[in-house]
């Protein structure tokens, strides 16, 4: 059985003293937005919603507004994640 070591957002784990984080690495951006977002939620219901399922609405969020632009006199597109 395979088990995943860390979490699917791991591109959202800040420095530490012995590891550099993507977001130091410059590889990525928008993190600004994510950590608003974790931080918000964290306020209206702690340790409930993690930075991965953040993530996934995002994504999710994204492509829905990308086809929407894409294809504006269609109907609203359903993105189900899994």
């Amino acid at each position: 059985m395979y088990v995943r070591q860390g979490c699917d957002a791991s591109v959202l784990l800040d420095d530490t003293g012995n590891f550099t984080g993507e977001k130091s690495a410059g590889s990525l951006r928008g993190f600004g937005v994510i950590d608003t977002i974790k931080a918000l939620l964290e306020a209206l219901c702690p340790r409930t919603v993690s930075c991965a399922d953040i993530l996934a609405v995002a994504a999710r969020d994204s492509v829905v507004a990308v086809l929407a632009d894409d294809h504006p006199n269609h109907e609203p597109v359903a993105v189900v994640i899994h």
